[in-house]
Order: C-alpha cells, then sequence, then structure tokens
C-alpha cells in the first residue's frame, strides 16, 4: 500500500441551537439559500477554505477540510458568526462559546 493522503474531511454535528437562514443569506457574503432547490443554506467560507451546509436544526455539515485543524477552525469562526450577527435563535445576547 502506498502513501495515505487526507484529500477531504466531511463533518457532521449538532449545534444543538436553531439558525435563522433566512437572515444569515441576507447577511453573509458568500451565503445562498434556495429553499425551493435545497432546505439548508450554503455557506463558502473563505479561510479555511470550506463550505458549511447549515440547517434550521442548528445541523452542520462541513466539507473540504484537508486537516481537523482547519475544522475546528472553521467551526469557531462559523459560530462567532452566527453569534456576532445574532443568527442563534432562541437564546440571549450572552451565547459565548460552542457546547
Amino acid at each position: 500500500m502506498g502513501d495515505v493522503k487526507i484529500q477531504d474531511v466531511v463533518v457532521f454535528a449538532d449545534m444543538g441551537i436553531r439558525i435563522d437562514l433566512e437572515k444569515g443569506a441576507r447577511i453573509m457574503d458568500n451565503a445562498m439559500y434556495e429553499t425551493e432547490q435545497f432546505p439548508d443554506l450554503i455557506y463558502r467560507m473563505a479561510e479555511p477554505n470550506v463550505v458549511i451546509l447549515l440547517f434550521h436544526s442548528g445541523k452542520i455539515v462541513i466539507t473540504g477540510a484537508r486537516s481537523g485543524k482547519e475544522v475546528q477552525d472553521a467551526s469557531e469562526k462559523l459560530w462567532t458568526a452566527l453569534r456576532d450577527n445574532h443568527l442563534l435563535m432562541g437564546v440571549g445576547e450572552n451565547v459565548q462559546e460552542i457546547s
């Protein structure tokens, strides 16, 4: 067997809180939300270079990462963007960290 190289990491996660996808589509750069096509918001993050599918339920799928560090960086940046843009539904202003 030759060398093994990670080409793409796919992560499924539940953020544990609902997400306002309609508002997110309006204010997030590189976001696409067309409910007639697919029930999620597609967010293309520039750094790290990943694509994140966000569902109203709070479930997410991260694709395109090349390492666990890229997954961690993407999830932290996503959480911060959702929190700072008030896209987390049903919580007060005190949301700080990923649970």
